[in-house]
């Protein structure tokens, strides 16, 4: 699930919807989010934007997979 914002207007506008998360691929990890803030920007964006947008840029996770190409992170 993932709060969506389709057209522009007030927090009522702030929708819920299941979606879809493709598998990871090289380079890229699979995360599990506890955790999710919303910012400024994302109010800034129900104001008026041309695309639905996911809201919520900062996130608390836990690593899920760790394709290869990636040296950062592992599977907690």
């Amino acid at each position: 699930m993932a709060q969506v914002i389709h057209e522009k207007g007030g927090r009522e506008d702030f929708v819920w919807e299941d979606v879809v998360i493709p598998a990871p691929g090289t380079g890229e990890v699979h995360l599990r989010t506890l955790a999710n803030g919303v910012y400024f920007a994302d109010i800034y964006h129900r104001s008026g934007t041309p695309d639905p947008i996911v809201v919520g840029n900062g996130s608390v996770a836990t690593v899920l997979a760790v394709e290869p190409g990636v040296e950062e992170f592992e599977v907690q």
